[in-house]
């Protein structure tokens, strides 16, 4: 429920995390963790740089639910994942929809540009999120 503001409030750290991705040689794994949040925000980037639809991008986003409860649990925090449960119902809302608020209003190209990324590493990481060769 806080994306918005914090890709508000931050650009300059997506844009690291977005420069460091597009310079990055051979493949890439991204995490943080619990695999949600700080990952969910460079996932709702790559998906909209690669052409992802709102919606695929928040049904991606809604897959990450199932599986927090063992993640939490592992992390000795089962509490977590009720917690975080009882936070989406106390709003009538659910992940899928406060994903999906944040992908219609979001464009990775266009933010990326307004937090200072050069064109041509942009048009690196549209080339790494869609598998395209990279020059």
């Amino acid at each position: 429920m806080h994306y918005r503001t914090f890709l508000d409030r931050f650009p300059e750290r997506v844009a690291a995390s977005a420069e460091a991705l597009a310079a990055a040689p051979g493949g890439v794994a991204f995490h943080c963790a619990a695999g949600r949040d700080r990952t969910g925000l460079v996932s709702l980037l790559l998906l909209s740089l690669a052409g992802a639809t709102p919606e695929e991008i928040a049904a991606d986003y809604a897959l990450s639910e199932e599986r927090m409860t063992p993640v939490f649990t592992a992390m000795g925090r089962a509490e977590e994942a009720a917690r975080q449960a009882a936070a989406y119902r106390a709003h009538a809302t659910s992940p899928y929809a406060e994903m999906l608020k944040v992908a219609r209003w979001f464009d990775g190209a266009a933010y990326l540009a307004a937090a200072g990324v050069p064109g041509t590493t942009v048009a690196a990481l549209q080339a790494r999120a869609t598998g395209q060769a990279r020059g």
